[in-house]
């Protein structure tokens, strides 16, 4: 082990529902456990539109200060304020944890797999049924909303990240604002490498294509909180006790020695362009 360093993120959430606020929060406290974060606290604003009824405006800090309680998560809580500025409620999240300089760990670099765990678009996902219930609800059967809504309990990402390093890891990101195509790119960015990526090998669950179909939302661009970006040397007996811990994962491409971000889909090549705005964005306008 080698010297403590501090690992922090900011996270915005954005909507009308009373768990829109707790997914700010867990997205910015998967960011710094994904760092290898560990004594993880996180402080909380939220600015509300005038008009906003009490009961909604404290509703949002339930959720809150519950999986900040649940995950041991040291909360301060930096004041709820009407503000003429906005229009639906916004949340400022900051997290930060200590983390340690593992020696041990092998540097990420050309040759390496990539690995995802989760689904592509889980967050946005949830966040779409969080927002449009009503509207979904006309559309979509009861059943297939009830295991959509499953996949809320996949938010907060804190254990997998740290089995993730425990088992070999050379470098976790979460997947968060912008999807997996944001993600990628970040993450070339930082290593300084190049993604070859297959397409059909992201997973991507049945509810998250229609609903993203429905809403016109591409789910490539879709807030993903809750999966990570994981590589390894050996990525195929990462994801396989990744698998065998009940955390789905899949190994989806390797990093190359070039500045290149491929995605492929069979013969189709295309090149990942600079991050664009998540997509769910488009259900609050």
């Amino acid at each position: 082990m080698g010297d403590s360093v501090l690992s922090q993120e900011i996270a915005i959430g954005y909507g009308t529902t009373e768990k829109s606020g707790l997914y700010a929060v867990v997205t910015a406290v998967n960011a710094v456990m994904a760092a290898g974060a560990k004594s993880v606290g996180a402080r909380v604003r939220i600015e509300c539109p005038e008009g906003t009824e009490k009961a909604r405006i404290y509703g949002m800090m339930k959720p809150i200060r519950a999986f900040c309680r649940g995950e041991g998560i040291t909360l301060i809580e930096d004041g709820i304020r009407i503000s003429p500025a906005v229009s639906r409620a916004v949340t400022v999240a900051a997290a930060a944890g200590v983390k340690e300089r593992d020696k041990e760990v092998k540097e990420p670099g050309p040759g390496q797999d990539i690995l995802l765990t989760s689904w592509v678009g889980l967050g946005g996902t949830v966040q779409a049924l969080w927002e449009r219930r009503e509207e979904l609800e006309k559309r979509f059967p009861p059943g297939f909303l009830r295991q959509a809504g499953e996949m809320e309990a996949g938010l907060f990402a804190g254990r997998e990240a740290a089995l993730a390093w425990e088992w070999g890891a050379s470098y976790v990101q979460a997947v968060g604002e912008g999807g997996v195509k944001a993600a990628l790119w970040e993450m070339a960015k930082v290593l300084e490498c190049g993604v070859d990526v297959d397409l059909k090998a992201l997973p991507i669950r049945q509810e998250t294509v229609e609903i993203c179909e429905y809403l016109g939302l591409n789910p490539y661009q879709l807030s993903s909180t809750g999966g990570l970006l994981i590589t390894a040397p050996e990525g195929e007996a990462l994801a396989g006790k990744l698998a065998a811990a009940g955390i789905p994962a899949a190994v989806v491409g390797t990093l190359t020695d070039n500045n290149d971000k491929i995605l492929r889909s069979g013969e189709e090549v295309q090149y990942l362009d600079r991050p664009a705005p998540d997509e769910i964005r488009k259900i609050y306008t």
